[in-house]
C-alpha cells in the first residue's frame, strides 16, 4: 500500500511541476524550389544586373568578389518585411513561459559563374535565422537562443526572374 501511495504522490509532484518540461518548437515545413538558373548573358551584364537587384533591395553587401562571382549580404528583415519568404515554425505555447519570435534577419549569397562569354550560371541561397526570446506570464526575460529558418523561396524565384528578364531586355535592344 506505501508504494501505491508513493506512486501516487509522485504522480501528483510531476503534473505539478509542468514548468521544468520544454516543448520544443513546431519545426518550420522543407521547402523545394529553383534557386540556380543558366541564362544567356555575359558575366559583367549578370553581374551588374546581380548588383542592381541586390541595391534595390537595400540589402548591405557583406561581401564583394567579382573575380569569383560571389556576393553576400547580411541584414536585419525589419518588422513586416520579407513576411511569407521563410518558415520559422511557431513556438509552441507552454506553462508558465511565453514564447516570441523576433529580430528576424538573413543572409543572401549570389554565385555567378561564366560557362562561355554569353553564358552564365547564377544562383542564389538565402539563409534565414530569428530570435527566440522567453519570457515568464509576468514578461520576465528568461533566455534567447537563435532559430534557423527556412526560406520558401520567394526571394529566390524573385531573383532569378529579375535576373531573366533583365537578359530578355538587353537581347531585345540589340535586335
Amino acid at each position: 500500500m506505501n508504494k501505491f501511495l508513493l506512486g501516487i504522490v509522485i504522480l501528483i509532484l510531476s503534473i505539478s511541476f509542468p514548468g521544468c518540461y520544454y516543448d520544443p518548437p513546431e519545426l518550420p515545413k522543407t521547402y523545394n524550389f529553383l534557386n540556380e538558373k543558366i541564362i544567356a548573358a555575359s558575366f559583367d551584364n549578370a553581374w551588374d544586373d546581380a548588383l542592381e537587384w541586390i541595391a534595390s533591395h537595400n540589402a548591405p553587401i557583406k561581401n564583394l568578389d567579382k573575380t569569383s562571382g560571389f556576393v553576400a549580404t547580411e541584414y536585419n528583415i525589419g518588422a513586416n518585411h520579407l513576411i511569407g519568404c521563410f518558415d520559422c515554425g511557431e513556438p509552441k505555447p507552454q506553462l508558465f513561459i511565453k514564447e516570441k519570435y523576433e529580430s528576424p534577419s538573413v543572409n543572401i549569397s549570389v554565385f555567378i559563374r561564366k560557362i562561355d562569354d554569353k553564358t552564365v550560371r547564377i544562383k542564389i541561397l538565402c539563409f534565414y535565422q530569428t530570435l527566440s526570446r522567453k519570457f515568464d506570464y509576468a514578461d520576465n526575460y528568461i533566455d534567447t537562443e537563435k532559430i534557423e529558418c527556412q526560406s520558401t523561396g520567394d526571394i529566390e524565384r524573385e531573383f532569378l526572374t529579375y535576373m531573366i528578364n533583365k537578359q530578355i531586355h538587353v537581347s531585345q535592344k540589340e535586335q
